[in-house]
């Protein structure tokens, strides 16, 4: 698990999971998921995060979203030449 810094991430329901490193010390996966919700609203105007999704998917055999994160994967622009579809309500 990948998060901004290497500790405990919550999601606006509450749901916790560990973050075992942070971006910035990351390694390239095999496997990138992009999980979807109310916190892919304060990445939009990331540029930074942008930049990182794009390098980790470069080497990524396989490379996935739930929701909300398709439009994360849009926006660094993995989803060129791909189709996608998402959840309508949140645009």
């Amino acid at each position: 698990m990948v998060g901004s810094s290497q500790g405990l991430v919550r999601n606006s329901q509450g749901a916790e999971v560990v973050a075992t490193v942070g971006y910035r010390d990351a390694k390239l996966p095999s496997i990138v998921l992009v999980p979807g919700g109310q916190g892919t609203r304060s990445l939009v105007n990331d540029a930074e995060f942008f930049e990182r999704l794009a390098a980790w998917a470069s080497e990524a055999r396989l490379v996935t979203s739930v929701c909300t994160g398709a439009a994360l994967l849009a926006a660094a622009g993995l989803l060129d030449g791909f189709r996608a579809t998402t959840n309508k309500r949140a645009y």
